[in-house]
């Protein structure tokens, strides 16, 4: 007789003093690692620059221009225009960043966004490495190794003075913090309770928002890049204890049919969550389940040959793209929004907050399909309107042009949380690895976009070059809800087994059927629960 490991947590105490322990040690490293992901605010922000004359001894960004014909390019000299070799920049918001540092101006304006672009392709190449190693050498090997390479790729980089060692560092930190999330994230979720999985998988997502909360703070107080990484990164140290207090997860311990292990650690559990039961071999034996599984191959070819569900996979690949291209392409250039920047990233971490929390409530109520049109729809037309402070371009609609773009950041965090939902409700069971891969690809596709449209402004220097990548956010997000009209409602259905269940999807789902009306249907409940707050690891 088969036992589901769930039964097993359950006895222990599903959520007891040990799990928590353990999510706490978690949540303190998603804090330090949200430090590492939005840091380019800061270190790669707007840094207002003039050129240097040569000979004109402790010139400051402030001098007259008059005298040189000053622009943040040339300067003029007995009627004959140059072009700089070196640049006097503003102290008044930062005091020294990498732009300043590696002079990344003019003719080097878009190293810039080769340092951005550095990081989201560390993060792609982090997830190809999660799909490859976490379930062969288990979770805790993968988030210690991360810690340690984090760790590594940020606090020498005060120390690197070459612009390609600092490319390659933010590429390494890209990648290590992507693993540490995902491990992190899928470890806490193995170790309790089906019915506690959305509150750990929330804690975790809340505890990276927090750590966006904290560097806004020391970015405040530490203007200069090289103090600002200092200590952001010193506390990532802490991280390095994983080694030493981190467990592994006793549900892969079962998978790999390490039964000793398994033992040692549910009994261990079992003792600090004061549950009165004691394991062994042959009572954890029995989880192990023959499942059928499908080739990589015969994944692509259903896709291909199902032409409903190809086209769906077009769409919601689309929207994984659209998605990641406004929430990052946001995130990431909130500082060239104009106002205070550190007023600008905390507002953008509160919205982004409210709009996953939203989402999260309203998805079970209004159902996936309705709601996320909605959240693409407005956020679309938020970032469009943009075109018009930006046109009149009275300073006194700036607000505006803030709150239009927050409006974008709202949606895209919702968004983002039900794509990934919405992705695997319509995928079928024996290709939705290949189905959430093939979408998270594609996502990650946006996000590295993002770092290059968002410096598109830098190319028309003016009030509506600032606005510009926040349009072109806005007009895909736009088209993007408009596809998802045609994607089937899956509020209310039974997860698709099969090819011809997903294909069926939209012909069977009752959208009036509630999801409590469902809890006695365990094959969804036990798999949408364990999924559901998988959300935020592809981050």
């Amino acid at each position: 007789m088969t036992v589901h490991y769930e039964d097993i947590i359950k006895k222990i105490n599903g959520f007891g003093i040990y799990q928590k322990r353990v999510l706490i040690l978690v949540a303190i490293s998603q804090i330090t690692n949200a430090f590492t992901s939005f840091i380019p605010n800061f270190i790669l922000g707007e840094h207002r620059h003039k050129c240097k004359v040569p000979g004109f001894i402790n010139q400051t960004f402030d001098d007259d221009d008059a005298t040189y014909n000053l622009t943040k390019c040339t300067y003029s000299l007995n009627s004959t225009t140059y072009s700089c070799n070196s640049w006097v920049y503003d102290q008044s918001v930062y005091t020294d960043t990498f732009i300043s540092s590696f002079n990344l101006v003019c003719d080097r304006k878009f190293y810039r966004s080769h340092l951005v672009m550095a990081h989201h392709l560390g993060s792609f190449s982090g997830m190809i490495i999660m799909s490859c190693f976490a379930d062969i050498f288990g979770r805790k090997l993968m988030i210690c190794l991360a810690n340690t390479f984090l760790f590594a790729a940020n606090i020498t980089q005060p120390w690197a003075h070459n612009f390609f060692l600092i490319t390659f560092l933010r590429y390494l930190n890209g990648l290590s913090g992507t693993v540490a999330y995902v491990s992190g994230f899928i470890l806490v979720t193995e170790m309790v309770q089906p019915s506690k999985r959305m509150t750990v998988g929330f804690s975790v997502s809340m505890a990276y928002m927090v750590g966006e909360y904290i560097l806004d703070l020391i970015a405040y107080f530490a203007r200069d890049w090289h103090e600002l990484i200092l200590y952001t990164s010193a506390p990532i140290g802490i991280n390095l204890l994983s080694w030493f207090f981190i467990p592994e997860s006793p549900r892969w311990l079962i998978v790999k049919k390490k039964f000793s292990k398994a033992v040692d650690m549910l009994n261990k559990m079992a003792d600090v969550n004061g549950a009165k039961v004691q394991f062994d071999i042959n009572s954890i034996a029995c989880c192990i389940e023959e499942r059928h599984q499908i080739s990589f191959l015969k994944s692509v070819k259903s896709v291909i040959t199902s032409k409903q569900l190809f086209i769906r996979t077009l769409i919601l690949s689309f929207n994984w793209s659209a998605v990641t291209l406004m929430y990052y392409g946001i995130s990431m250039n909130v500082g060239k929004l104009g106002g205070d920047v550190y007023v600008n990233i905390a507002i953008s971490t509160s919205v982004g907050m409210l709009g996953e929390i939203i989402a999260l409530l309203a998805s079970y109520k209004i159902g996936r399909k309705r709601l996320c049109i909605s959240y693409m729809i407005i956020g679309g037309i938020g970032c469009l309107l943009t075109i018009l402070p930006s046109l009149y371009g009275q300073k006194s609609l700036q607000f505006l042009l803030i709150a239009l773009a927050m409006i974008g950041k709202f949606t895209s965090s919702g968004a983002f949380l039900l794509i990934y939902l919405y992705t695997i409700e319509i995928a079928p069971t024996v290709t939705r690895g290949f189905f959430l891969s093939l979408c998270s690809a594609a996502g990650r596709i946006g996000s590295i976009s993002s770092s290059y449209i968002g410096d598109l402004g830098l190319l028309l220097d003016t009030k509506f070059g600032r606005a510009l990548p926040i349009i072109i956010f806005g007009a895909v997000v736009f088209t993007a809800g408009i596809l998802c009209i045609f994607l089937p409602e899956t509020k209310g259905a039974i997860l698709p087994d099969t090819i011809k269940d997903a294909v069926t999807l939209g012909r069977v789902v009752d959208n009036n059927e509630d999801e409590k009306d469902l809890e006695e249907k365990p094959h969804k409940n036990e798999i949408r629960d364990f999924e559901l707050l998988d959300i935020k690891r592809k981050r």
